[in-house]
């Protein structure tokens, strides 16, 4: 009897599938490993060539592949949350020049535009920066393609609304609520 690479019997005689799964970056190479249930070695072959069959189809599913939306949306956040702080840093050092408050709505309303087209197209968009950073693969970048650019287009166009909206602020005074120490210094200019 010839037994197929995928089975592996335990020492009580059950028979197990193993599946390799693809290696990550640094991490030793890990396989799933799953009971058949069975003790016959004929039943065994036959759900390891079918679980097998299974494993190869997604694999080659382009679309089963890649990050989770849940990932992509994490790694999306992680990001801009640090390139907010950094701009929101220059605009406290520094603030924003008026031309630079353009560029940034003739950007967020491109962003706008081409999530809208939901499209891959990478304009105006960090992809390099955004996978080195977050340690994404190109194999799995791609395999995550279109929704990454999308969401991807999503945090860069969200991040770039609450830069306005801190430039915004910093151009305008607000007499709304003074604060508790100066209430009794202003109560007899009233």
């Amino acid at each position: 009897m010839m037994m197929s690479s995928y089975l592996s019997p335990s020492r009580h005689g059950i028979f197990y599938f193993r599946w390799p799964l693809p290696a990550l970056k640094g991490d030793p190479r890990r396989t799933i490993r799953l009971s058949l249930r069975t003790r016959c070695p004929d039943r065994a072959g036959d759900l390891s060539r079918h679980l097998a069959s299974c494993g190869r189809l997604i694999q080659e599913n382009k679309t089963l592949a890649g990050l989770r939306q849940d990932e992509i949306r994490e790694k999306v956040q992680a990001y801009f949350k640090a390139q907010l702080d950094q701009y929101m840093d220059w605009l406290d050092r520094r603030g924003l020049s008026k031309n630079a408050l353009v560029d940034v709505r003739e950007e967020m309303l491109d962003h706008e535009t081409y999530v809208d087209m939901e499209t891959a197209h990478p304009q105006w968009l960090p992809v390099a920066r955004f996978k080195r950073k977050m340690e994404i693969s190109d194999a799995d970048w791609d395999a995550s393609q279109p929704r990454a650019t999308i969401e991807l287009r999503k945090g860069r166009r969200d991040m770039l609304r609450r830069v306005l909206e801190a430039a915004e602020r910093l151009e305008h005074y607000s007499y709304d609520e003074a604060p508790p120490s100066l209430l009794p210094l202003l109560q007899p200019f009233c």
